[in-house]
């Protein structure tokens, strides 16, 4: 949190980014980390408003809903599925999409399906999804429940950062690929009760840079930043 002055802290309960798409793999980049993209700040007052605010004509259609969603839908899975949700997308370095898809089976359990495009609105999902390891670690700290896939592509590399949930609550897991088309499990990157970690698509000051979102059970939410 930024606060300049007293009376700025009276009035302000969080100043948190904004981050905007650039670049040309669509990643989600903030300016002052690289100079390719934009950033903005908003301010959440304290005291309740009266009425909404009230926003300009140019503010209306920052963003437009695609009129053809849903893209994917559970029809769309080459296997018995309840739905397809929190998908992570990249634009790979070939000019081709792929879309890790969180696909949910009958017995609630959890799928990490690819699915690949041309245009990044047109998806054909694999004929099966990413093999996960099959070891009494990963079996403990997952028990069928690993979803929310965010991707990065750092240095010619993609990484798959997802959240991994069972008993001892949820941690960060990781996968690697060369080619976005097959992927090496490369272990658990956090403790328990931390989830939907996200790298930033270039190392800063030579080092990976991660959000974290931990659990705090206070019932606030937190963002942290972790280095490595």
């Amino acid at each position: 949190m930024l606060i300049r002055n007293e009376k700025e802290r009276e009035k302000t309960s969080l100043r948190l980014p904004i981050f905007m798409v650039s670049g040309y793999d669509g990643s989600i980049r903030p300016n002052n980390l690289c100079s390719r993209c934009s950033i903005s700040y908003g301010l959440i007052e304290r005291k309740k408003m009266s009425q909404p605010i009230i926003y300009p004509k140019t503010k209306e259609n920052i963003v437009i809903r695609y009129p053809k969603n849903p893209i994917l839908t559970k029809e769309d899975v080459p296997a018995a599925a309840k739905g397809v949700y929190n998908s992570g997308c990249i634009k790979t370095k070939e000019g081709k999409y792929v879309m890790l898809c969180r696909v949910e089976t009958p017995s609630m359990k959890q799928l990490m399906w690819p699915a690949d495009s041309d245009d990044g609105i047109n998806f054909k999902l694999r004929p099966e999804p990413i093999k996960m390891p099959d070891t009494d670690e990963f079996k403990e700290y997952t028990t069928g429940m690993y979803y929310d896939p965010r991707v990065a592509c750092i240095e010619g590399k993609y990484y798959v950062v997802f959240a991994c949930h069972s008993g001892h609550s949820c941690r960060l897991g990781l996968l690697e690929s060369d080619d976005m088309k097959s992927f090496k499990w490369k272990g658990f990157i956090s403790e328990t009760d931390n989830r939907n970690g996200v790298l930033f698509p270039e190392k800063i000051n030579g080092l990976y840079c991660r959000l974290d979102r931990p659990n705090t059970g206070d019932g606030k939410g937190y963002m942290w930043v972790s280095y490595s």
